[in-house]
């Protein structure tokens, strides 16, 4: 009970809730085998760029999922930036922006983003500034993944 109550604190909590409610299976598709997960599509193949494709499916454009859903507090669908933070990144309930340009505001963030504390964010999910940020989620991108999804949050 306690974990449930830990992890429905968590910034991700509502898209979770909404999946569930809405019929998500574990791999965020929906379970009567429809190619379109709650928050768009599933099919990384569609977008321009693969940074595009992991920030709007959770999966890079060979299909791999980012997510390490062994480490993952909230596991029971692949997440993507966009289900918990909006289709421009701009946040969404209570959670921030992940615009590249806000997070490297100053004004924003006493320590500003890097594209560098980025990757550290989503290897270690430490915030800038170094404190854990304690979102529930944990990934496992390879060097370029990571890189493309930075150019990508540029562009929001």
């Amino acid at each position: 009970m306690k974990r449930y109550i830990q992890s429905m604190r968590s910034a991700s909590w509502a898209a979770a809730l909404f999946a569930c409610l809405l019929g998500c299976g574990t791999d965020g598709a929906m379970m009567a085998g429809d190619s379109n997960s709650c928050m768009g599509s599933t099919d990384p193949h569609q977008f321009a760029t693969n940074g595009e494709a992991i920030f709007r499916t959770g999966r890079d454009k060979d299909g791999v999922v980012v997510q390490d859903l062994a480490k993952s507090e909230m596991n029971m669908m692949v997440h993507s930036c966009e289900m918990c933070h909006g289709a421009d990144g701009g946040g969404m309930m209570h959670t921030p922006s992940i615009r590249f340009r806000d997070l490297a505001d100053p004004n924003q963030h006493a320590v500003p983003y890097t594209d560098d504390l980025v990757k550290r964010f989503l290897d270690e999910e430490l915030k800038s500034d170094g404190t854990p940020a304690r979102t529930g989620v944990a990934w496992k991108m390879s060097d370029r993944d990571k890189t493309d999804l930075i150019a990508f949050m540029k562009t929001l």
